[in-house]
């Protein structure tokens, strides 16, 4: 139970799902039935959040099997079991069939009313993968009716996807404006579904309007990640973007949400993000994403993108590696500050702007806007995951060369460096 509870609550969901296994194979050996389901449970909700889709299904299909041989009566826990499971299957392509679940949606309002409104949303998200937004709208609206302000948000954004699908387009943008600012100033985890489905409604209305909108729901999502809606942020900042005639951007905007898109099937593709006329081309983006950067600064001092050697002078290894370390973004002057020689900042914006010929980068603040392995960042992980407690707080790093550096002709970037914590 110890583990199950540290699985479930690490920030670091990739970490969760490794202690999570362990808490079912702890419960396997002592013969907790129970334990084992609930952890199952518990990790395929986790991997679904990582964008692990197929695994998220195979563990809930084994959840609920173990459930049903068991022969267990705890119907609250039956119906998540089965509404995790149905929805890991939409988003992977491989629906369950939930027909005979359709007509009993709203039974349970009276005894289980947090069980009931999870149920009609998945089945109204197995509905809208099927195009059938009309009768996707009646689950929705039920749900949206009985929801408090905290859950106005996630009610909001089933209720855009429906309307959307059925060209109510100024219901929509009147519905998610009003979830919008009643949410706006609470807890991000209680605004950010507002948000996004507010920039949903204005990417059709106004594109321009609901890109910094967008930007902000993508951020959102990437920093406590849910790897489902970062996808559905991401099209949507994409689609507004091509709206713009900017192709490139719109590129760039898929690439942030790169590893949330990778096992997404088809059906999974409709329900997030529904059917338009840019459905194909948004489609043909998401599935022809590159293989990103690769770094090797142990050793080497070798830069790979897609697969193809990258030529970086030792400023711009300095800048990628800095990048790397700060997926969040620098902005102009953080970055400067932080390679730590007093670089001018119009030199540094002209380094950054060769480099981003060769290398995607978001418009400040800077970040890299492909997938990034390096040698150093999996190395920090390895060492934390031995010897270090969870960290509550991401370090910042300084690049700065050792006094006796001084005056010499300077090593490749990074060898023969400390990487030096700062303080804000």
């Amino acid at each position: 139970m110890t583990l199950y509870q540290y699985g479930r609550l690490l920030p670091d969901m990739s970490r969760g799902a490794e202690v999570l296994h362990r808490s079912i194979r702890l419960a396997e050996r002592k013969g907790f039935a129970l334990e084992e389901i609930r952890a199952a449970s518990t990790l395929s909700s986790t991997l679904i959040r990582l964008g692990r889709y197929q695994e998220a299904g195979t563990w809930g299909a084994w959840a609920v099997e173990r459930y049903e041989r068991g022969g267990y009566r705890d119907e609250a826990r039956r119906l998540t079991l089965i509404n995790d499971l149905a929805y890991a299957r939409l988003l992977c392509g491989e629906p369950l069939s939930l027909q005979a679940l359709l007509a009993s949606g709203g039974q349970f309002d009276d005894v289980l009313p947090a069980v009931s409104r999870l149920y009609r949303s998945t089945l109204g998200d197995h509905l809208v993968s099927q195009q059938h937004y009309a009768e996707a709208l009646n689950y929705y609206r039920c749900n949206y009716e009985q929801s408090s302000r905290s859950e106005l948000g996630a009610a909001a954004l089933d209720m855009v996807r429906a309307l959307l699908g059925v060209g109510e387009h100024k219901t929509m943008l009147e519905l998610a404006q009003r979830a919008y600012f009643l949410t706006h100033h609470e807890h991000w985890l209680v605004q950010r579904a507002a948000t996004l489905a507010y920039g949903i409604a204005l990417s059709v209305h106004d594109p321009a309007r609901a890109l910094p909108v967008l930007e902000a729901a993508v951020q959102a999502y990437s920093e406590s990640l849910s790897a489902h809606r970062l996808a559905q942020a991401t099209m949507y900042l994409a689609s507004a973007k091509l709206y713009l005639n900017d192709p490139e951007e719109a590129r760039l905007a898929v690439a942030q949400g790169r590893s949330s898109l990778h096992e997404l099937a088809v059906s999974g593709f409709t329900l997030l993000f529904g059917v338009s006329e840019q459905h194909n081309l948004l489609w043909t983006l998401s599935r022809n994403l590159d293989d990103g950067l690769a770094l090797r600064y142990l050793g080497d001092d070798s830069s790979w993108f897609n697969h193809q050697p990258l030529r970086l002078s030792r400023r711009e290894q300095e800048i990628v590696a800095l990048l790397a370390l700060h997926p969040k973004g620098l902005t102009l002057e953080r970055l400067g500050a932080r390679l730590g020689d007093h670089i001018s900042l119009n030199n540094l914006k002209t380094t950054l702007s060769r480099l981003r010929q060769r290398l995607p980068l978001t418009p400040p603040p800077y970040r890299l806007a492909v997938s990034c392995t390096a040698d150093f960042t999996q190395l920090s992980r390895l060492l934390a995951a031995a010897f270090l407690p969870p960290p509550h707080e991401p370090r910042e790093y300084l690049v700065h060369p050792r006094p006796a550096e001084a005056g010499r002709s300077r090593e490749p970037a990074l060898r023969g460096r400390r990487l030096r914590p700062i303080a804000d």
